[in-house]
């Protein structure tokens, strides 16, 4: 059971990083991708989530008892894309091309900043069936 749970975990991150990579988020337009990460955020548990005016995204994600903070905090802008680039796409290729053993998604801020979001999303995702 516990196999099949991590498959569904793993198919909903995947397809959330999908999502980012295809959202633009240049410097200072950053509203969609922060709309994104904040109803990702609900989806997977947090207690608050609130957006600011600059498109910052705080959440809060609740234990069940006292004890140590944990805080993740990234960047979600990337550079700006020409018209060529659009629609902004996520592939997924074989990664040797890339120096990398298996599959990789390539995209446009595929390793900085939107894989390291989709990291810490799905780490709090853990953390959140945890907490209680």
């Amino acid at each position: 059971m516990e196999g099949l749970i991590m498959s569904k975990n793993k198919e909903y991150l995947i397809n959330v990083f999908y999502k980012l990579i295809e959202t633009e988020s240049p410097t200072c337009f950053e509203k969609d991708i922060a709309n994104l990460i904040g109803g990702v955020m609900k989806d997977i548990g947090f207690n608050k989530v609130h957006i600011d005016e600059n498109f910052n995204v705080v959440g809060d994600l609740e234990g069940s008892s006292p004890g140590k903070c944990l805080l993740f905090s990234v960047h979600s802008d990337t550079s700006q894309i020409s018209p060529e680039q659009k629609p902004l796409k996520a592939e997924l290729l074989e990664g040797h091309p890339f120096g990398k053993e298996g599959m990789v998604i390539k995209g446009m801020g595929a390793s900085a900043p939107k894989g390291g979001i989709a990291a810490m999303l799905g780490a709090a995702q853990e953390l959140s069936k945890h907490r209680n």
